[in-house]
């Protein structure tokens, strides 16, 4: 990852529609941390690119205080590239990098807003299992989602 990367991130988080603007500023800062302290920032990233094009990317790290429990902090898709198979390869590609790196499970949280509904299918559709949900979380009507996929030994 480079300086550039700041900007291509950030512009594909904006582009996606679905994100306010301190979630937009956190996926920002995460990427700034990864530049500035490299692993240890807890922060890794996986780009999928094209020509110089950022079509996705995700976010993961250890969760402190845990042992071999990941998050998936970001999964994303710039819209001209949706559909086209890259979520599917870069969460796949996210989740092996994740086991290779001693996880064991790995906890993905969304919205339930309407909005997020393709997002939940989709980690559905991956084989994430729905394990808990927050009323009203993020704000009234907007409950945290929490799905997990764990390593099958």
């Amino acid at each position: 990852m480079n300086s550039g990367d700041v900007v291509k991130i950030t512009d594909l988080v904006q582009e996606c529609g679905n994100f306010r603007e301190d979630e937009i500023e956190i996926a920002t800062e995460l990427v700034q941390e990864h530049l500035n302290q490299g692993v240890p920032s807890g922060y890794e990233f996986l780009l999928l690119e094209k020509a110089d094009l950022l079509g996705a990317f995700a976010c993961w790290g250890p969760i402190p205080g845990s042992v071999g429990s990941y998050d998936l902090y970001w999964l994303a898709v710039a819209p001209d590239f949706q559909g086209a198979g890259l979520g599917t390869l870069l969460f796949k590609e996210s989740i092996q990098q994740i086991f290779s790196q001693g996880g064991r499970q790995i906890f993905i949280e969304t919205s339930s807003r309407d909005n997020y509904l393709s997002a939940q299918r989709f980690y559905q559709r991956q084989g994430a299992e729905l394990m808990a949900r927050l009323p009203d979380f993020y704000q009234i009507d907007d409950d945290k989602l929490i799905f997990c996929v764990r390593q099958l030994t």
